[in-house]
């Protein structure tokens, strides 16, 4: 393993040049990758991630075996706003006096504002302040010419686009998910209000404006058999609805239209909040599709410019014996016989480093001497896996993490937040405080890129 002081480097360091043919607790990683629910501390780091911080997934969003055409028009993306799991459970829209339209295949009806919508039986039921509506189907739409107020779980948010109401229960289960349907770039500015902090750079706001339409054009493509895109929260990449914000509103205009690409084919694009020091690549951190395993997700050499982000490098306290158990009935739940046989752990180390120096597998070895070989993703699950024992007290910020067991604890040392693929908010900052523009932000994240303006 390099030293960590061989990783910090001179802040004057020039970026690469390219040829082109706030607002919430700390940012992700949102766009991008594999990670779970973290609890995230109220200090300064970035959620594309949140408040309890979720981290960016995209699980699911690589499963195509084939390389994502560019798009000619600019598409509506449908995002997933509530998962409605309880029949008492209901959603609450509009504001009093709105005037609201709802709407199925067959019945269309002007209501006033606010309207409350709950799914009984094979149908709806729409509460206006004095009176109910009902209807029949799995489907309901609601829009309105003015911005609808969703209020839930304590989080106020206005959406423009139009509102679907799509049952996902079986066996007569009430489920169902309120899904917003908007233009893409309508779309974008509540992504980066959410994904970044109020005063970041334009040029930090401009790449991830960039990188989350790649993203969010990849996620349209391979799921088109799906209720829905994208969620509001950072298993995807975040999202705020309607925002008014200057420095948003004028990254999306500017760069309205523009994705990444790699042989006149799209090129997802992932973020994360803090890499660390070190790129992912996308093969390694999101998953073997070829999707991935092109030049522009191979990430970028020597040391990042995120140096100076809270978590570029910290240590977590944990019980040896504990971590055991936690690690031994992950494995059990995965089938890992290996990491299934754990006890009190010993020792992590590195077992393999990528291309740059970055840690994606780590050998875990127990007091008996016994070890399993877990790639990074899998110990940041298996590390923060909650099951019978609960949430750990501490959850880690990323897999890359070693430590020694001394006196029945290990101080697990770590580095970086969110999977590291592609654009590391923090670093995107860095980059634009030192006056790098956009464009050059984006080459350094994505090498070999060309900028692609597709409407």
């Amino acid at each position: 393993m390099k030293s960590r002081t061989s990783w910090r480097r001179s802040d004057s360091r020039s970026a690469p040049s390219i040829d082109v043919t706030r607002h919430r607790n700390p940012p992700p990683h949102t766009a991008a990758g594999w990670i779970p629910t973290l609890q995230m501390c109220c200090m300064v780091l970035l959620t594309s991630c949140g408040d309890p911080v979720e981290q960016p997934q995209v699980s699911d969003s690589t499963r195509s075996d084939s390389r994502i055409a560019h798009m000619k028009n600019e598409p509506i993306v449908r995002v997933r706003l509530a998962d409605v799991d309880s029949a008492s459970d209901t959603i609450e829209l509009g504001t009093s006096g709105q005037r609201i339209e709802v709407w199925t295949s067959k019945t269309t009806r002007d209501l006033t504002g606010p309207v409350r919508i709950e799914r009984t039986g094979d149908g709806w039921t729409v509460h206006e302040t004095t009176r109910s509506h009902s209807w029949t189907g799995d489907q309901l739409e609601v829009s309105s010419t003015t911005p609808l107020l969703l209020d839930r779980e304590g989080t106020s948010r206005h959406y423009a686009g139009v509102l679907h109401c799509v049952s996902t229960g079986n066996n007569g289960k009430l489920e169902w998910n309120l899904i917003e349907h908007i233009g893409l770039e309508r779309y974008l500015p509540g992504v980066l209000v959410a994904e970044l902090y109020a005063g970041w750079t334009f040029e930090c706001y401009a790449a991830q404006c960039v990188a989350a339409r790649s993203f969010a054009c990849m996620r349209i493509a391979q799921r088109t058999h799906h209720q829905f895109d994208v969620t509001d929260g950072p298993s995807t990449q975040a999202y705020h609805g309607v925002v008014d914000d200057e420095t948003a509103h004028t990254a999306q205009s500017e760069t309205s239209g523009i994705v990444l690409s790699w042989n006149d084919h799209l090129v997802p694009g992932y973020f994360s909040s803090c890499c660390g020091g070190r790129a992912a690549t996308a093969v390694d951190a999101i998953g073997p599709s070829p999707v991935n395993d092109i030049p522009p997700l191979m990430g970028h050499t020597n040391d990042d410019y995120c140096v100076n982000a809270p978590l570029f490098d910290w240590t977590i306290d944990r019980s040896a014996r504990t971590l055991g158990r936690r690690l031994s009935r992950y494995g059990r739940m995965v089938g890992n016989t290996d990491l299934e046989s754990m006890t009190t752990v010993s020792e992590i180390q590195i077992a393999h480093e990528n291309i740059h120096g970055r840690p994606v597998k780590l050998k875990i070895i127990d007091r008996n001497k016994h070890h399993a070989i877990l790639t990074t993703d899998m110990f940041f699950r298996a590390a923060n896996h909650s099951g019978s024992l609960g949430r750990p007290a501490k959850e880690l910020w990323s897999g890359w993490s070693v430590g020694t067991t001394e006196r029945g604890r290990i101080d697990l040392q770590g580095h970086g937040f969110g999977h590291g693929a592609g654009l590391c908010q923090y670093g995107a900052q860095a980059m634009g405080k030192q006056g790098h523009s956009w464009r050059q932000i984006i080459k350094w994240y994505f090498p070999d890129v060309t900028l692609h303006r597709a409407w």
